[in-house]
């Protein structure tokens, strides 16, 4: 990549182990280019590679339905890829990148087109603010107030019907770098975005976090006045 279309200002990776050791860091600071790591176990950080992705998938189970070798198909689908505008920049990514469209055999109107690449830009931030504010809106996400030094459970993958979905094991913000929270326990650290903390609050028991279902059903049965007395 780097010999083909030069160094990049950015690279984003997952926080897979080639990316975390010392060479690569040092690879980085040669090369002068910025690493960025997407926050652990939300695809929504890397949307564009995760889009493409499910376009791939995509084109693969409908070459199983039509029994067809997905693998000799490919070529194809990458062609028609790279040659389709993007909503976002309005450009194909072969003309995104390259400066120039991509010549294909499907009729077009042949208009010129040079756009600057400053403008292609300012289309591409746009449409994903707008994705963002729909996103943002249809999750009902607000601004966290998690901040250092402060208590917090951790949401867990549910294993069976027992799991809590939070850890009742508390960890200690150490880190908040926008919706990227970092948190620790013992000699244990952990990286996840806001929506996967809940701070615990001082008159709150952990269990009562941890298994908030059962707690609220404990209440309802633990008040003896609210019950009919019989006459």
């Amino acid at each position: 990549m780097f010999s083909r279309f030069g160094t990049p200002s950015v690279l984003k990776t997952d926080n897979g182990a080639p990316f975390n050791g010392k060479e690569f860091s040092i690879f980085a600071q040669k090369y002068g280019f910025k690493h960025s790591k997407i926050t652990p176990l939300w695809p929504e950080a890397n949307g564009e590679a995760e889009r493409f992705v499910r376009s791939l998938n995509k084109f693969v189970h409908t070459c199983q339905a039509e029994h067809s070798e997905w693998k000799e198909q490919l070529p194809n689908f990458l062609y028609l890829y790279r040659a389709t505008p993007h909503s976002s920049t309005k450009l194909s990514p072969h003309e995104a990148l390259t400066g120039r469209k991509m010549k294909t055999s499907f009729p077009e109107i042949i208009h010129q087109r040079n756009k600057p690449l400053q403008t292609i830009e300012d289309n591409d931030l746009s449409a994903k603010e707008r994705q963002k504010y729909h996103a943002d809106k249809k999750r009902s996400n607000l601004d966290h107030k998690i901040q250092k030094g402060d208590t917090v459970l951790v949401h867990q993958q549910k294993q069976n019907k027992l799991t809590p979905p939070y850890n009742p094991a508390p960890y200690i913000v150490t880190d908040v770098r926008g919706s990227m929270v970092t948190a620790a326990k013992g000699g244990h650290s952990i990286t996840r975005n806001s929506s996967f903390f809940k701070t615990v609050p001082a008159q709150d028991s952990l269990s009562q976090l941890a298994y908030p279902e059962a707690e609220s059903r404990h209440r309802s049965h633990s008040h003896p006045d609210e019950l009919d007395t019989p006459v």
